[in-house]
């Protein structure tokens, strides 16, 4: 159990990661104000966002030293798909109806391989190019 959310927020990793700097983003989007608070901790327990009207923040990770260092309270293993379901999720999501272009088909194969067969990033992958056309742009997106 962690923060209420209104809008479902999708972020990247943080290249340069502080738990500060998470707690400050989450804070802004809830609207709160934690600027007069330096240590971590006690930033954390400043405010129980569960009697700002309740809810659950779902943070995904590939490495369990992220959701320890952030103070996760539960962590679940979600189990990977295989190539074949990643494909198969990738290309429903994609929704382009009748066979890819060869060319773009290959890009589209590589970017699957590269979500490791977690399902949340190949949703957010196949969706960021669900009307793209342009062998160019796929390119851009994931140079083979």
């Amino acid at each position: 159990m962690a923060f209420a959310f209104k809008h479902l927020q999708n972020s990247s990793p943080l290249k340069d990661f502080s738990i500060t700097k998470l707690q400050s983003e989450i804070a802004k989007m809830m609207k709160l104000d934690l600027s007069t608070e330096d240590d971590d901790k006690k930033r954390a327990a400043s405010r129980n966002p569960l009697e700002i009207g309740g809810g659950k923040l779902i943070i995904t990770s590939r490495s369990v030293d992220v959701c320890k260092r952030i103070g996760c309270q539960m962590n679940l293993k979600v189990a990977t798909l295989s190539m074949t379901e990643s494909w198969e999720l990738f290309v429903e999501t994609l929704g382009h109806s009748g066979d890819l272009p060869k060319e773009i088909e290959e890009i589209a194969k590589k970017m699957t391989e590269k979500c490791d067969g977690l399902p949340l990033e190949i949703i957010n992958m196949a969706a960021s190019m669900r009307g793209v056309n342009d062998v160019f742009e796929w390119r851009e997106r994931c140079p083979i």
